[in-house]
């Protein structure tokens, strides 16, 4: 399901075969930077919107405070769903922004 080098980076894993559909997997909180990683990666990117959720911040905003808070010593997190880019197309995964 995930990419190669993406498997040591989703820990804590938590299985997520609940709604909404079609999350397979959560990482509740990473600190990884998955910014970077989307920045970096062909088969990756992340989402604010995949779930439509009222109010979500741009990912523009929610990188600023992610750089902010590592700027000044603290310890981002982001609240990701693992969902496929496309339903069942394996070429891209998306990391879905829940909260942060």
């Amino acid at each position: 399901m995930l990419p190669e080098w993406m498997r040591p980076l989703c820990v804590p894993w938590e299985n997520d075969f609940s709604v909404p559909f079609p999350a397979v997997a959560g990482l509740w909180p990473s600190g990884q930077d998955w910014f970077a990683e989307d920045v970096r990666r062909d088969d990756f990117r992340l989402d604010e919107g995949f779930f439509g959720v009222p109010g979500m911040p741009s990912l523009e905003a929610i990188r600023a405070a992610w750089d902010w808070a590592d700027s000044g010593g603290l310890e981002p997190a982001l609240f990701l769903s693992i969902v496929p880019g496309e339903l069942w197309d394996r070429s891209v995964v998306v990391a879905a922004i829940e909260g942060c």
